[in-house]
Order: structure tokens, then C-alpha cells, then sequence
């Protein structure tokens, strides 16, 4: 794993049964202490990132995101 300071951003590989995937996680300051995460595949197999992200999103930093509400009209 990468982790570069000056923008922000990790780069990481994860063994999977298929072979091995690229991450690419980037933190983006909104305003104040709103950010914002973009999660991109590196190099792999598209279906073990999908597994890989859904896990991720769903299981280990579910409690880390929040909905977008649109505001009624």
C-alpha cells in the first residue's frame, strides 16, 4: 500500500481468488468536515473489484457513509 499526503491518496493491491486487484482511493474536502471518497479499480478482474467493493461499502464502512437526500420541490 501508497499512501500519498499531498493528495490525498492510497493506493493498495488485494490478493483475490482470481488474481490480484488495484485500488485507488481518493478523500476529496468538500467544505468544513464533509469529504468525499472516490474508490476506482486499478488493474484485476472487474467482477473481484465489484465483490471487493460492494464488501467494502456495505460491510466495513457502511457506518462512514450517508445518504444523499434530494430536497422535495
Amino acid at each position: 500500500m501508497k499512501v500519498f499526503e499531498e493528495n490525498n491518496k492510497i493506493k493498495a493491491c488485494k490478493m483475490t481468488p482470481k488474481g490480484m486487484i488495484g485500488v485507488v482511493l481518493q478523500v476529496y474536502t468538500l467544505e468544513g468536515d464533509l469529504q468525499m471518497v472516490e474508490v476506482r479499480r486499478g488493474k484485476g478482474d472487474i467482477m473481484e473489484y465489484s465483490a471487493f467493493y460492494k464488501d467494502l461499502t456495505q460491510n466495513k464502512i457502511a457506518h462512514l457513509i450517508e445518504e444523499v437526500v434530494e430536497p422535495a420541490e
